[in-house]
């Protein structure tokens, strides 16, 4: 799922305290959860597209500790995405589809910014992980086996990445405005 959604769950959740009566409520983040307070206190339940700084979050939490969270992503993403996760005891448990059909982890590739990827020749790339042409080409993610797949599911794969990907790009732009 999208982070956006567990922003929408943090907003049910903080209005819910606060229609109990809640004297205070204070939130503690890590990782992933650090982005999704920080995006909830400046834009509230904005959609990506249309968001504008509110701080509509911050108004309705009285403090916050935020720590261990990845503002400017992670090559692990990258490589969980492009390759598979691999766990202890599952070595296939997370694959590259799997690991790319969850939304939520474009949101934690590398910062745009910090996307520092070579081709093949070893000539720098910038912002490949951010364009679809490059997954599909390096068979990463959702066309790890994609060369058995129809036309129309390649095509929709290819349409599913690239949406992500545009909004991971927006999520960062937003969370570093």
């Amino acid at each position: 799922r999208s982070n956006l959604e567990a922003v929408r769950a943090l907003a049910a959740l903080v209005d819910a305290l606060r229609a109990r009566g809640a004297p205070a409520v204070h939130l503690v983040a890590h990782s992933m959860g650090g982005l999704i307070a920080a995006y909830y206190l400046r834009y509230g339940t904005q959609a990506l597209a249309l968001a504008s700084e509110t701080w509509a979050g911050a108004a309705a939490v009285d403090r916050v500790v935020i720590a261990g969270t990845p503002y400017r992503g992670l090559m692990r993403a990258f490589h969980d995405m492009a390759c598979g996760a691999v766990t202890v005891r599952n070595r296939t448990l997370l694959g590259p589809v799997a690991m790319a059909s969850m939304p939520a982890a474009y949101q934690l590739l590398p910062w745009p910014a910090a996307d520092k990827v070579l081709s093949p020749s070893l000539s720098p790339e910038p912002q490949a992980i951010y364009q679809a042409r490059h997954w599909r080409d390096g068979g990463w993610g959702l066309f790890a086996d994609a060369q058995a797949l129809p036309d129309a599911a390649r095509e929709a794969r290819y349409a599913y990445c690239g949406a992500h990907l545009d909004g991971a790009r927006r999520w960062f732009e937003l969370l570093h405005a």
